[in-house]
């Protein structure tokens, strides 16, 4: 069976739903990143300052250049990190920071497999 073609106008508006829902789901991650950064200054524990340092470095690249990529691997990293936290510490993290990242970190991957 051959493929049915589109417009180009249908083709641009597609492209355009994509590229703004993509930003979208970029700028969630950004927010739940922050979130994970603000978590771990209040933490304040030698433990987590690299990726503390990291995960800012991160953000201030994503703002400048929109490449979500770094927020990625950083958002993993502090995402395993506050998890094993909060095993032995479940009142310093909230669920709140975990389950965005999670969901933010869960949409980013989802994109990209599109």
């Amino acid at each position: 069976m051959p493929k049915k073609s589109i417009s180009p106008c249908l083709y641009s508006y597609l492209t355009f739903t994509t590229m703004k829902t993509n930003l979208k789901n970029n700028e969630k991650l950004k927010k739940s990143c922050t979130d994970a950064v603000s978590a771990f200054e209040k933490l304040n524990l030698e433990q987590f300052q690299d990726t503390l340092g990291k995960l800012k470095w991160c953000i201030g690249s994503y703002e400048f250049d929109k490449n979500p990529i770094g927020l990625n691997e950083l958002g993993q990293v502090a995402l395993k990190g506050l998890k094993e936290f909060k095993k032995e510490n479940p009142r310093k993290v909230t669920k709140k920071v975990i389950e965005g990242l999670e969901k933010s970190l869960l949409n980013f991957e989802e994109q990209i497999s599109v």
